[in-house]
């Protein structure tokens, strides 16, 4: 396989992204893909008048998505041991050997399918209805209410994807991602503080995560708490030096500041660390516009047109460059 995007176009994974770069890394496949126009339609239909580009960013279904495959890999894999290494108990008390037996494989069957219909077939009744078949099964299986929260978040039940996260982490605490897909759940019921708190408990739990820094500094420049998220953009880069989004975001304040030439500056980061990421190439054109550099402005919107061939940002291109380009 290769590639990934959002929802991994190839092998179905959603994955590493925060939500503004235009490519993801699949914790499957583990190498990146482009988003494409299809990723934009889904939400442009939850969306009708898409008066800023900017909105296009935030799209709620991807964002929740691609905190799902990484951890999963992460926590179930671990949790495999050869037969030989295996210990074999001495007795089963109410349960015999082969009981036990059965119902790890019909868990892990109802678990395979789970995954399958959230990830690539984006089923997410049908993903919800296996995760819970598991919990009928083992009502202390914190994987499958991370599984079924996350595919509650995915299908906008945000108030019950809160409550099957709570519960994932109430079993085990220490699993970072449950606090990250709950903050990703608060945030789009809009509580932002409450997405906070959570995701400062993850980054207690797991401090070098780069997703979860960016995800603060994304959520305080929401909020137009624009230091506190520089600090937290920062610490994201510093943890992954190729993190275009968090450039991207970086620049965005720095353009809100009147500080163009930073602005420029942060937006070619994002650009030289993802040629494909397409709304670094507006604001940096807009940013020119502003200190009246217009020839650089229209050159890097033609080159940024290129760019955003079969990408709904194409128009916002075209109308920049039609409104101030002569030619």
């Amino acid at each position: 396989m290769n590639g990934i995007p959002k929802n991994c176009f190839n092998c179905g994974a959603p994955i590493e992204w925060d939500g503004s770069s235009s490519y993801i890394r699949c914790g499957f496949c583990a190498k990146k893909t482009f988003l494409k126009n299809e990723s934009y339609k889904s939400f442009s239909h939850h969306n009708k008048k898409l008066n800023n580009y900017r909105k296009i960013i935030f799209n709620k279904k991807i964002l929740i998505s691609l905190i799902i495959a990484i951890p999963i890999a992460l926590y179930t894999i671990p949790k495999f041991k050869s037969p030989e290494l295996q210990e074999t108990p001495a007795k089963l008390e109410g349960e015999s050997i082969s009981s036990k037996s059965q119902n790890t494989e019909v868990i892990s069957t109802y678990q395979t399918s789970g995954e399958f219909k959230l990830l690539k077939e984006r089923d997410y009744a049908g993903a919800i209805e296996d995760f819970s078949k598991i919990i009928r099964i083992d009502p202390n299986h914190m994987m499958a209410y991370y599984l079924r929260g996350s595919a509650k978040s995915l299908a906008e039940d945000y108030k019950g994807a809160i409550k099957d996260l709570s519960i994932a982490i109430k079993i085990d605490a220490s699993y970072h991602f449950s606090y990250n897909s709950r903050a990703f759940a608060k945030q789009y019921s809009k509580d932002y503080r409450g997405a906070l708190e959570d995701l400062f408990i993850s980054l207690g739990i797991e401090p070098e995560s780069s997703n979860t820094n960016h995800s603060i500094g994304l959520i305080k420049y929401k909020l137009k708490d624009y230091e506190g998220a520089i600090k937290y953009l920062s610490r994201a880069i510093n943890l992954d030096p190729k993190r275009a989004d968090s450039y991207f975001y970086v620049g965005e304040i720095k353009y809100k500041w009147k500080d163009y030439d930073s602005a420029i500056k942060y937006y070619s980061k994002a650009i030289y660390f993802d040629p494909k990421y397409v709304l670094p190439y507006i604001q940096i054109g807009r940013a020119k516009l502003k200190i009246s550099d217009i020839d650089g402005a229209c050159s890097i919107w033609r080159e940024g047109l290129l760019i955003a061939e079969g990408s709904i940002l194409k128009k916002w291109i075209v109308k920049d460059i039609n409104k101030t380009c002569r030619d």
